[in-house]
């Protein structure tokens, strides 16, 4: 059994074998190892360990350009979002809550 490999696990885009990153050999802030793939093509940095964290608002396009709206303004009954592209007039929409 080869020690390299023995408890690296595999990249998750391409499921080539993954080594320790070389530039972050240790874990960052948080405690979570960092990790590498091998595959020259890919070179994917991952953290297998780390909880996926849930998006906490859905992702609005702008209905002009396409691009993802930002929080501009939050109130009580609705939300209101901004597009991100900083056009000379920002297209706006208001996310209402219904309850």
């Amino acid at each position: 059994m080869n020690r390299r490999t023995a408890h690296n696990p595999p990249c998750p885009k391409c499921g080539y074998s993954s080594r320790k990153n070389g530039h972050q050999p240790g874990p960052d802030g948080r405690g979570y190892q960092n990790y590498q793939c091998v595959n020259a093509d890919c070179r994917h940095q991952f953290q297998p360990d780390r909880p996926k964290v849930k998006k906490k608002e859905p992702t609005v396009r702008c209905p002009l350009c396409g691009r993802t709206m930002e929080v501009y303004k939050v109130r009580a009954s609705y939300t209101r979002y901004r597009c991100s592209g900083r056009q000379k007039k920002p297209a706006t929409i208001n996310w209402i809550y219904l309850k």
